[in-house]
């Protein structure tokens, strides 16, 4: 009788262990995540340092050309990564961005390039604030507050990879910065590039977001949660919004500047 009452025991005990390891082992996912994440940013931040101080090193004295010395090394290779990394994931692994922000809403396993990308650009908006700190820039200022406080909003809840997609708008950053080279082709794709994807592309999947979060309900845990939106998707509506603000006050900027440049080349033809 003893024995049997010991056996019932033992297995009522190795049962709640069965029990507890699966939980044990999403924590313990957790926080190698978000170790990883901590990682990364810090690795990020240090190269972007280490690449910041070489081009100001290799640029010194007057024979070097104006549109290198003013040329932003670290701001031109985060777009780089972002760009290729957004597009591949948005465009080759989803075929559409309609597909892309589906995955997002119904909460689909992101893929370890949808992990890595927003990591490397947490690390970037650091950088972000401490560049427009020192150029005295308050829009500068504001892009990487903004950008940082959406990055940790979002790595608090462990959704960090939603910026995955946002990032295509990246692109028009790389001819933001060949403009110092003086090109006028460069110009006109970067006026092109910059109104569609900051006030077209990026807003529309915005839109799809929160129209699945808010509105027309996807998704089986906000279903669950009565069709209530869940705690990302308020981070979602309110980066958005001051994202898009942004975006506005730039994109006017673009196109009294390249009003002035058609009629300082129409003087010219005249």
């Amino acid at each position: 009788m003893a024995n049997t009452f010991k056996r019932r025991r033992i297995w009522s005990e190795n049962s709640k262990m069965r029990t507890r390891e699966p939980d044990k082992l999403k924590e313990m996912e957790a926080m190698d995540h978000q170790q990883q994440t901590i990682i990364v940013a810090s690795a990020t931040l240090l190269v972007l340092g280490l690449l910041f101080t070489s081009h100001a090193y290799f640029t010194q004295g007057s024979n070097v050309d104006k549109g290198w010395k003013e040329f932003d090394i670290v701001a031109f290779t985060h777009a780089i990564v972002a760009t290729v990394l957004s597009w591949y994931i948005v465009f080759f692994m989803f075929e559409k961005p309609q597909a892309y922000v589906e995955h997002i809403l119904i909460g689909g396993q992101p893929s370890p390039i949808e992990n890595i990308l927003p990591m490397i650009t947490f690390g970037y908006s650091l950088w972000d604030i401490g560049n427009g700190v020192r150029e005295q820039n308050m829009t500068f200022i504001y892009h990487g507050v903004v950008l940082f406080l959406l990055c940790a909003s979002l790595y608090r809840f462990d959704k960090l990879h939603f910026l995955a997609g946002p990032l295509l708008m990246e692109l028009s950053t790389i001819f933001l910065n060949l403009r110092n080279f003086k090109s006028l082709l460069v110009d006109a794709i970067f006026f092109f590039i910059f109104l569609f994807l900051r006030w077209i592309l990026i807003p529309y999947l915005w839109f799809l977001y929160i129209d699945g979060a808010f509105l027309h309900v996807v998704g089986e845990k906000r279903k669950n949660n009565n069709e209530s939106p869940l705690p990302e998707d308020y981070i979602v509506l309110i980066g958005g919004v001051l994202f898009h603000g942004l975006n506005i006050f730039w994109g006017i900027k673009v196109l009294q500047k390249g009003k002035r440049t058609c009629h300082k080349s129409s003087k010219k033809d005249a």
